[in-house]
């Protein structure tokens, strides 16, 4: 069979991604092709759980083109052979899977399903990584908030975590605060590197960390700056403040991330409240406005939110400490719990504290 060059192109890098998949990640493959073995007709419960996974290889581009449809087709149908799927090999597996997933109608997944090419694709899938040895333990950098390191492990090595929060929060305070505790603890300025566009954030936390200022429309990607930052100065943390967040974003910062085998903080900047209520609610995930496929990419999301900054004057007078009372609401902890880890930030010195 004969695949055509731009479809084995976009399976040569999906083979990258594809070896540098977490254990965690590898177990949820197995447990896909299970499922699929036990759903044999139910193909909208199929794509709600492989669509996730295969976002983050990057298999999903754009359509596949007609003579691999037919190519496939003839491969998929031709005489079954014990080896015939044996002798794949991973950018050819992860190629055929591609279109076997693509399409509609009478050219769709259903009939690659229907046929159990899919199933098969899959197990030969697994069966690359059976005898791989088992992937070292976890590794986390702690952020020096107590309460937050235990309830997700601190961040994680290879890992993403996105804070965010809405206007005057301060999210830069507590991203610099978190740069402050690493900092001390490395004795050097350099191993946190904060890339950012914003000049006011670059005056805001000068000298707490490395500052790197990157241009929104640098010919340059801002990732191939963070691969040479991080090796030029033996970062052990990483934070990017953006305005602009594109689809694709988050899972080519992981694959930066795991590259480098250090943790990645976004800082997200969280539109006002709509409601025109006196006290505002601690953020949601949806306020995120980060999509199950984006989300599947990222181990930690944490929204800070300080009540008291919407306390009254009354309030204040009846012993409310101004500004302390701090919230971390961790909506999702790939390697811990959510719930809502309280901090106090100190309105004199602009930091937060344990």
């Amino acid at each position: 069979m004969e695949i055509p060059t731009d479809i084995m192109q976009e399976a040569e890098k999906t083979a990258d991604s594809f070896m540098e998949l977490d254990c965690d990640e590898l177990s949820w493959l197995a447990e896909l092709h299970q499922y699929l073995s036990r759903h044999k007709t139910d193909y909208e419960a199929i794509n709600d759980k492989i669509l996730p996974l295969f976002y983050k290889l990057g298999i999903f581009v754009g359509p596949t083109g007609f003579s691999f449809w037919q190519a496939g087709f003839e491969w998929a149908e031709s005489k079954e052979t014990e080896d015939k799927y044996q002798k794949l090999d991973l950018k050819t597996t992860l190629a055929l899977l591609t279109a076997a997933l693509r399409g509609a109608e009478s050219y769709g997944a259903d009939y690659w399903y229907s046929k159990g090419v899919t199933q098969k694709l899959i197990a030969r899938l697994v069966k690359f990584r059976e005898n791989e040895p088992k992937p070292k333990p976890f590794e986390f950098v702690k952020t020096g908030f107590t309460n937050l390191d235990k309830a997700t492990g601190g961040l994680r090595k290879g890992g993403i975590t996105v804070i965010g929060s809405r206007p005057a929060m301060g999210v830069i305070s507590f991203a610099a605060d978190i740069a402050d505790n690493i900092v001390i603890k490395e004795d050097r300025s350099d191993a946190v590197l904060l890339f950012t566009e914003l000049r006011s954030t670059e005056k805001f936390i000068r000298g707490r960390c490395e500052i790197i200022m990157v241009e929104r429309f640098s010919k340059t990607s801002i990732f191939e700056v963070m691969q040479a930052e991080a090796g030029k100065h033996g970062a052990k943390l990483l934070i990017w403040e953006t305005t602009i967040l594109a689809p694709q974003i988050f899972r080519d910062m992981r694959k930066t991330a795991v590259k480098l085998n250090i943790p990645v903080i976004i800082l997200m900047h969280l539109p006002y409240y709509q409601d025109s209520v006196d006290k505002k609610p601690c953020p949601a995930l949806d306020e995120f406005y980060i999509v199950e496929e984006q989300l599947s990419c990222i181990d930690t999301v944490i929204a800070l939110h300080r009540p008291s900054f919407y306390y009254t004057e009354d309030e204040m007078e009846y012993g409310k400490s101004y500004g302390s009372e701090t919230e971390l609401a961790v909506l999702k902890a790939a390697n811990g719990e959510t719930g809502i880890v309280e901090i106090k930030f100190d309105i004199d010195t602009i930091k937060f504290v344990n």
